[in-house]
């Protein structure tokens, strides 16, 4: 049976952008220069570009290390974010023959498997077995051994591919062009003039993915939404300094929307992973993680239908590609004023 796979995304416990420790969001939009004039199309993508590059030559011998886990992470947002930038403001810039988006992203594939199995262990830790009994644990560490052999042969594979020349090619390719960069006609346009054109095409179809319409917790196409949402969110924070204040809390809602998905999909492979397994697990420690992950789905279903259906009324739906602010979700109060 084929599991799903997780995506890649920070374990329980882990920095996250906002977090100390972690890069924070700022650094990805080149802050503006005071007195200086404002960027052109093609100079703010170059400086996204210049930053994400930097950061993945930082990280690479961290992640080959192997010591923690954090870098792993941080290594492959870092790569979805420069294909973000790549396929967001590809219509701007003239690359290399062999360097864009696509190349990018079978480069972050690479690192998938090792990262969602790191995921998988963190949860399983953390999360769902502490709540179990210990004749259950003790029932469970041939799954945990599994996983640890699983993640030890994906981290091999994907060590290879990071240092392979083809990767180093591509990676020094991209160096090379920032120190010498080439644009299209619309890389030499101002930046504030094209704000909607780089971020419209995504947010402003978002509504329209039929994930949001889905009737129980284990539909693929809400992975497929999760997928969307974190497109139209990253394409907002490449711009965030640059567009109006509202644009911080439709990053916030969506980053939280993506999260509440991702949960729902991480218990669906675990779910998965478990019945694989099954004849070697004891039925009581079957049963007992079955129940844990039931009961954690439903958790995570509830904040789901209460998160998108606030994102889904008219109101909301009409600020996104505005980006005006969030409308506040009425509560009571709120509800009886407007009755009377």
């Amino acid at each position: 049976m084929a599991r799903p796979s997780l995506r890649g995304r920070r374990a329980p416990g882990a920095p996250s952008w906002g977090d100390p420790g972690a890069l924070p969001l700022a650094s990805l939009t080149p802050a503006p220069n005071n007195g200086a004039p404002a960027p052109s199309n093609g100079a703010h993508a170059r400086g996204l570009i210049q930053g994400v590059v930097g950061r993945l030559a930082l990280l690479q011998p961290q992640v080959l290390l192997d010591a923690e886990r954090e870098p792993l992470h941080q290594y492959r947002v870092n790569l979805r974010r420069l294909r973000t930038v790549l396929s967001q403001f590809g219509p701007a810039l003239l690359l290399p023959r062999g360097v864009g988006a696509r190349r990018i992203a079978a480069l972050a594939r690479c690192t998938g498997e090792a990262r969602d199995l790191d995921v998988l262990h963190e949860r399983l830790k953390d999360q769902l077995l502490p709540r179990l009994d210990s004749a259950d644990r003790q029932a469970l560490r041939p799954l945990r051994r599994r996983l640890a052999r699983q993640r030890q042969r994906s981290f091999q594979a994907m060590a290879e591919a990071l240092v392979c020349p083809r990767t180093e090619r591509l990676l020094a390719k991209l160096d090379h062009w920032q120190g010498q960069p080439r644009y299209r006609p619309l890389g030499q346009e101002p930046l504030a003039d094209w704000l909607q054109e780089w971020h419209r095409p995504l947010s402003g179809a978002l509504f329209l993915h039929p994930g949001w319409w889905a009737e129980q917790p284990r539909e693929k196409r809400l992975h497929a939404l999760r997928k969307r949402i974190k497109g139209v969110r990253y394409s907002l924070e490449v711009l965030v300094d640059r567009l109006p204040p509202g644009a911080h809390d439709w990053i916030s809602a969506l980053k939280q929307a993506q999260a509440v998905l991702g949960e729902l999909h991480d218990l669906q492979v675990l779910e998965a992973l478990l019945h694989e397994g099954e004849e070697a697990l004891p039925r009581s420690a079957r049963r007992g993680l079955q129940a844990e992950l039931e009961r954690q789905r439903a958790i995570e279903w509830a904040r789901w239908r209460e998160l998108s259906g606030r994102l889904l009324r008219p109101e909301c739906r009409a600020a996104l590609p505005s980006l005006s602010p969030l409308p506040p979700w009425p509560d009571g109060a709120g509800a009886e004023a407007a009755g009377s």
